[in-house]
């Protein structure tokens, strides 16, 4: 004879929990600051996020929800950009423990970085040299 399993009748909604009544939010507009300090040391955003203890998911609901850090990570991206820029420059010269292929994947992973050029075969603007 096979058993039977009790069903318990659930309320709807969520256990009872009001809407919207989750855990607070951890954002402290000091991290505007902190995300442009350590963007320029060459900390990448996700690295940002571990050092003070929340998932990209949740800086990026942030970037949403507060114009202020959304200006602070444009910021801090164009700092991470020159500090990209130094350590390339010091490599090319002669820097130790430069590694070229690091730091190109960096800049496409990052910065827009791409193999390729797109040339379109209908250019936006048509120009003509003057030999006057």
């Amino acid at each position: 004879m096979g058993r039977k399993k009790d069903k318990k009748k659930r309320k709807k909604g969520g256990g009872g929990k009001r809407p919207g009544s989750g855990q607070p939010t951890k954002y402290d507009p000091k991290y505007c600051k902190q995300l442009i300090a350590e963007m320029q040391k060459g900390i990448t955003f996700s690295g940002f996020c571990g050092k003070i203890k929340v998932s990209k998911t949740t800086a990026y609901d942030w970037v949403d929800k507060h114009k202020e850090f959304k200006a602070a990570k444009g910021v801090a991206l164009n700092c991470h950009a020159y500090w990209c820029d130094k350590e390339m420059i010091k490599g090319m010269w002669g820097g130790k423990s430069f590694n070229p292929t690091v730091w190109i994947f960096l800049m496409k992973n990052m910065h827009g970085w791409r193999d390729k050029m797109e040339i379109s075969e209908y250019p936006e603007e048509e120009f003509s040299f003057d030999n006057g």
